[in-house]
């Protein structure tokens, strides 16, 4: 079973190893570029609180990310 990180945590993940940037709204949107360009984009609601199974899969998936690179990436 995967394990659940909280949305403050993630969203310094994002930011620190992946370079992503971060643009506040309604929810928190990542964009990574790649040679300038928008390659990909994920959203992250905001708060502290523990991602709920369904959001975690779907950043996972926004991010083109089994939940094996996942754990990876937050773990390393």
């Amino acid at each position: 079973m995967a394990r659940s990180y909280r949305t403050h945590d993630v969203l310094k993940i994002l930011e620190t190893k992946l370079q992503m940037e971060i643009r506040s709204g309604k929810h928190n949107t990542c964009w990574y570029y790649l040679d300038g360009k928008k390659a990909l984009r994920t959203t992250i609601p905001h708060g502290r609180q523990p991602f709920k199974s369904g959001t975690q899969r779907a950043v996972m998936r926004q991010l083109m990310l089994t939940p094996d690179q996942f754990e990876d990436l937050m773990q390393c």
